[in-house]
């Protein structure tokens, strides 16, 4: 995705908001609510943090 270096902010903003809510880049944790990128997921439903904080998985 590219704008233009001068892109009106909302443009900016609704660009961003598209990345953050699209699945192939980012999740949310079932157990602790935050989005992750999908590295940082253990599945596609908790993330690392709560799977070695609630579920003894180590990394």
């Amino acid at each position: 995705m590219r704008l233009k270096a001068d892109a009106p902010s909302k443009e900016v903003d609704t660009k961003i908001s598209e990345l953050l809510s699209n699945e192939q880049y980012f999740r949310i944790c079932n157990e602790c609510g935050e989005r992750n990128p999908c590295g940082w997921m253990h599945s596609q439903l908790i993330c690392q943090s709560w799977a070695e904080r609630n579920h003894g998985v180590i990394y």
